[in-house]
Parts: structure tokens; C-alpha cells; sequence
């Protein structure tokens, strides 16, 4: 047997083989039943690993776990995980992740009782904090609600907040099952979090405090009281090619940024223009010249769209205004949302209409980050497309955040509405334009990395 008790990992090898081997001669049904359920649990963590799962947990040992407290006791029980305790304590999973997927499966005991998934949590001695999904078996009802452990307490539901309160019971009505076993979904990708309850979505909140952090399972104290896990595993996700994460002053370096693995380039050194079509000309070519890898506008011959269509993505380009006249550009985000280039390096104060603007909705946060016309710059967008009901009904407005020339401009900012001449919002996806305003803006090194 391993038990993780308040002061670490024990081991006792030759006394568990000592077990096994007595279990073994008293008793062969049961031994045939380790045995398959040995097999079992290899197949199962093959067929995982296949598909980009990383099992937490062999069924079996308590490898890869650590109790940093003084108290609560952890082992391994027909293939589950269980803790008891008298005090609250964490079991702490030792890797740190960032954006994730991790799925586990929880079964509380009867009566009072509380716990909760930690993800993206900090460590120390008889102490960890940071984000939680709840389980609540009580009369509340808030399992899957995301708390915040140690800090800020309760971030959705907002605990003063009845209306939203009761707005999350009823959403979720149902979805966590007192006397069964429960699936638990938790998805970090950038600063989204979101959390299922067996398939049920119960939060969607984005909060930027935390970008990485260690996975753990709670026993909130209940003397006595066994809590049992089981299934616990977890995908890694590819973090966007360039980091949001930052805060506005930093700067990145990104120019001549090549296209990551998974990535649709639709510009690069080989000057192939296939992906594009002149805008209103489906299927046409685009006759914008093309020169060592760098397109060049051509003033009233109209704009490049995207064959392709996108949704969810992250979009980095260079480009280059005339030294001369306003560089009057932009890039159309689903040919609705345009964040503007213009010529407008030196400026003090910067405008809805000046380079890095989300076009007449918003200018661009801090100091100008524009460069002087002659220099190439550089834009690296991330994209969350607005969400619609199948009704054609907008739930959620599309969110951007923006960097231009390494600046961050734009942080996960919801846009409300079309820009400018932009097409009406809609619950399709949209090509990525390049406009052509009469200015001779150059162009290159353009992809685009689904998300």
C-alpha cells in the first residue's frame, strides 16, 4: 500500500509485495481481479496517452503527488485516490501547467462535506491558494462554481450578488449528482477558465491574475470522512505562438516571427498569393504586386481578403506605411472589426482613428506605439469570435487583444460592434482583409494560428 500522509511519501515496497504475494495464495478470484484491473488501467493509460492525455494517476501509486501539509492522509483503494483528514488539506499534483485541459472524477461522502479541484494554484508549507472548482453537496448548489482559495474568495457566483446567484442553481440545475460519482472539466486557455460538471458548462470567466500554477484535490476537513477520486488526467494545450499575458509596458520582440507548427501561412518568403482573392471577386487573384515575400497595395484596385474563413485564431503580420501621406490601412478581423494602420508615429495623444485603434471604438492603450513610415512593424492579434445562439441571438461580443510593435494595446477587449465600413456582425466565421484606402502599405510575413 502507498499512503502520502502529513509528512510526505511512504513507502513500504517489500511489505506491499509481502501482501500481494499473501492475497495471492489465500485468495485467487481476487487475484485475478488486480490482475484485470492491471490490464485495464494499462489500456486505458495507452489508449489516454494516444490521443494526448496525460494520465495523473496509475490507479495504483501516488506518484508525481506531495501533501505540503502537516496533516491529512492520501492512499491508494481499488484504483481511487482517497483522503481523510480533520483539518482541510490539499494534495498537490507536481507540474506546473498553464493552458490545459484536465478531467477527473469526484465521489463525496454522505452527509457534510466539501471539495474542490485547484488549478493553476501556488504552494507552501501548510498552505495552498489560488483557483478552485467547487464541489458544494449542499442545499447551495454551487458545484462548478470557480472559487478563489486563500485570496479572493468567491469570484462566480458573485456571493452579494442573489440574482446571479440563483441564475447559476438554475443553469445548473441537476448537473452534480449527490450520491454518484462526478466528472469534473477544466479548461485554461490564456485567461479563460472554464469548468463542466458531467457535461454540463457551469463557468466561462476570464480573470488574468494567475497564468500558470500546480493541479490539486481537496479534503476540507470533515473528521472522519473519506473523499475518493479517480480518473484524473490532463492535456497540455499550445500556448499561442506570442504571450498577451504581460503587462502593457513590457515589449516583444516579433518581427520575423516564423509561423509555428499548426499554422496557416498566408504570406511568406516565397510570395505564393493563393490564399487570397480580391474582396467582392470570389475565386479571382490578387493582382496586389509581389516583390521578395512583400506585397505592396495598389491604390483603387481594391482590397485581399482570405480565401479561408476564421474564427478563434492568432493572426501576426508586418507592415509598412510610406514615409509620406497618411499609410491609410487596415486589418479587417471576419471583414468586421478593423484595427487600423496609419501613419501616425509621434503623435502625443493617440485616437480611435490612429495606428493600433480598434477602428472609432477604441484607441490604444499607453504611450504611441506607432513607428515612423519607412520602418516595418509588427501586429500580433488574438481573436475570440462573438458567440451566438442558434437562434442568430449574440451572447458574447468578440474579444481582441492586440499588439503593436511588441506594445500592448489592447487587452481582451470586447468589441460591441462592426467597425466602420466593416460587414454586420453575424454567427458565421470571416475571411481576414487587408484594405486597400489609397495608400501604398506594404506587407509580409503573415499567418494565422487557429485557437
Amino acid at each position: 500500500m502507498v499512503r502520502l500522509g502529513g509528512t510526505g511519501l511512504q513507502r513500504n515496497s517489500a511489505m506491499t509485495k509481502h501482501i500481494m504475494k499473501l492475497r495471492a495464495r489465500t485468495n485467487k478470484p481476487l487475484a485475478f481481479c488486480i490482475l484485470v484491473a492491471g490490464l485495464t488501467a494499462l489500456t486505458g493509460l495507452r489508449a489516454a496517452e494516444a490521443e494526448g492525455w496525460t494520465p495523473l494517476f496509475d490507479g495504483q501509486t501516488l506518484e508525481g503527488w506531495t501533501n505540503p501539509y502537516d496533516w491529512g492522509e492520501a492512499w491508494v483503494e481499488e484504483g481511487e485516490i482517497r483522503l481523510r483528514a480533520d483539518k482541510k488539506f490539499f494534495l498537490v499534483y507536481d507540474k506546473v501547467l498553464s493552458d490545459f485541459v484536465f478531467e477527473a472524477e469526484i465521489k463525496m461522502p454522505e452527509g457534510d462535506s466539501n471539495s474542490g479541484f485547484m488549478f493553476r494554484a501556488h504552494q507552501a508549507p501548510n498552505r495552498v491558494f489560488g483557483y478552485q472548482a467547487e464541489v458544494d453537496p449542499s442545499d447551495r448548489q454551487w458545484s462548478g462554481g470557480l472559487y478563489d482559495e486563500g485570496r479572493r474568495a468567491w469570484l462566480h457566483p458573485a456571493p452579494n450578488d442573489s440574482a446571479a446567484a440563483a441564475a447559476f442553481v438554475e443553469a445548473t440545475k441537476g448537473a452534480f449528482q449527490r450520491s454518484a460519482w462526478n466528472h469534473y472539466r477544466i479548461e485554461c486557455r490564456g485567461d479563460r477558465l472554464q469548468i463542466w460538471v458531467n457535461g454540463v458548462q457551469t463557468t466561462d470567466y476570464r480573470d488574468a491574475m494567475d497564468a500558470e500554477g500546480y493541479l490539486a484535490i481537496q479534503h476540507h476537513g470533515e473528521s472522519g470522512k473519506v473523499y475518493r477520486f479517480r480518473n484524473l488526467r490532463v492535456k497540455e494545450l499550445k500556448p499561442a505562438p506570442f504571450s498577451l499575458r504581460q503587462e502593457t509596458g513590457s515589449v516583444l520582440d516579433t518581427m520575423g516571427l516564423p509561423a509555428p507548427e499548426g499554422a496557416t501561412v498566408l504570406l511568406d518568403a516565397s510570395g505564393d498569393l493563393s490564399a487570397w482573392e480580391m474582396e467582392g471577386q470570389a475565386g479571382s487573384k490578387a493582382v496586389w504586386p509581389v516583390e521578395d515575400g512583400v506585397i505592396t497595395v495598389v491604390p483603387n484596385a481594391g482590397s485581399l481578403v482570405t480565401k479561408q474563413d476564421f474564427r478563434d485564431f492568432a493572426l501576426h503580420l508586418e507592415f509598412n506605411v510610406p514615409e509620406r501621406g497618411d499609410g491609410n490601412s487596415g486589418i479587417y478581423i471576419q471583414r468586421r472589426y478593423e484595427v487600423q494602420i496609419m501613419n501616425t508615429a509621434g503623435k502625443r495623444r493617440v485616437g480611435n482613428s490612429d495606428s493600433g485603434a480598434i477602428y472609432q471604438q477604441k484607441a490604444p492603450d499607453g504611450e504611441n506605439a506607432a513607428l515612423p513610415g519607412g520602418q516595418w512593424q509588427t501586429y500580433d492579434i488574438v481573436f475570440r469570435g462573438a458567440r451566438w445562439d442558434e437562434a442568430g441571438k449574440k451572447l458574447e461580443n468578440a474579444r481582441i487583444s492586440v499588439r503593436l510593435n511588441g506594445r500592448l494595446v489592447h487587452h481582451d477587449y470586447a468589441i460591441t460592434n462592426k467597425t466602420g465600413a466593416g460587414l454586420e456582425e453575424g454567427p458565421s466565421d470571416g475571411p481576414i482583409k487587408l484594405q486597400d484606402h489609397g495608400a501604398r502599405v506594404q506587407f509580409r510575413n503573415i499567418w494565422v494560428q487557429p485557437l
